[in-house]
């Protein structure tokens, strides 16, 4: 696809939903709207005129896909046990010293949600305390039995991105992601818990991405919860040396286990790990979603 904005706002409306579609998840007029790829909306969206979509209900999709409108309102007592297990996570995590934001990301926060399905947190932590918050936080998981394992997925804890606040610039850090996927993944991803302003950093770090493929993205105004005592109280006893001290020791051990596991050199590996990220992604699909997205838009 040329890098440009649509022209056509019909075009835009279709290339959305066939985007959405493919994480079975049909969208409302004002989701259109506000997720609508590459073209700025002016007035108001015409979404009747279009024989290639179809509506169900307050739901759209292109007709070829209309199946998920049903598959997704099957999927709403499912959705909503797993979004209440991913606050309950989120609000015991944001006790933890240093952690800063608690956002629900990946499949669940697109739409897509299976039984077997995992759920996805992202972590930004206080800058150098990375390593000190993802060991806390697989402390936490294992004590209320949410951690995702090997053997143990279905509705488990998945803790795999954690990024250091004074690191949000995508770009500056050169990701190993589509780029149209990480717009997406980042309008939909669902901040739970933290600081509501370290969230809007995130977004500004990476506003251009945002204006160039989602134009029309505002976030939601929320209130997230914060927990200050207890944060404060830890991070008064792991402030200074010690705390330096100890994150470098747990972040020489994190990197190097992170480093002998295989997967993460498979050549479908997008992984990272230092002290400022740690991505643990051993089978990145998200240039196949990308490629398989615009074979079918190719078609309109």
């Amino acid at each position: 696809m040329k890098n440009h904005i649509f022209l056509d706002l019909k075009s835009a409306v279709r290339a959305t939903l066939a985007w959405f579609a493919y994480f079975d998840r049909p969208l409302k007029k004002e989701e259109i709207q506000k997720y609508l790829f590459r073209h700025q909306i002016t007035g108001e969206l015409n979404l009747l005129s279009d024989p290639a979509l179809i509506q169900e209900n307050e739901y759209f999709t292109l007709a070829e896909d209309k199946q998920i409108i049903q598959k997704f309102q099957a999927n709403k007592i499912l959705r909503e046990k797993y979004f209440k297990r991913a606050h309950l996570a989120a609000r015991l995590l944001a006790h933890l010293p240093f952690v800063r934001l608690v956002t629900l990301i990946n499949s669940l926060a697109m739409g897509d949600t299976e039984e077997s399905s995992d759920i996805d947190l992202f972590i930004i932590t206080a800058p150098k305390r990375l390593y000190l918050v993802r060991t806390l936080a697989i402390i936490l998981l294992i004590l209320i039995g949410l951690k995702k394992t090997r053997r143990k997925i279905q509705g488990k804890i998945c803790l795999g991105f954690y990024l250091a606040e004074d690191n949000l610039d995508f770009a500056q850090k050169k990701m190993p992601c589509d780029e149209i996927y990480f717009s997406f993944w980042l309008a939909t991803m669902a901040p739970l818990a933290g600081d509501f302003k370290v969230y809007e950093k995130f977004l500004t770090a990476n506003k251009k991405l945002l204006q160039e493929n989602l134009p029309n993205f505002i976030p939601a105004q929320i209130k997230l919860l914060q927990f200050f005592y207890w944060q404060k109280i830890g991070e008064y006893f792991l402030k200074g040396k010690f705390g330096d001290l100890t994150e470098k020791f747990l972040a020489k051990i994190h990197i190097k286990h992170t480093w002998k596991l295989p997967e993460n050199h498979w050549s479908s590996s997008t992984t990272m790990a230092d002290e400022k990220i740690l991505k643990l992604h051993a089978v990145d699909r998200t240039k196949k979603y990308r490629l398989e997205w615009e074979k079918k838009i190719n078609n309109f």
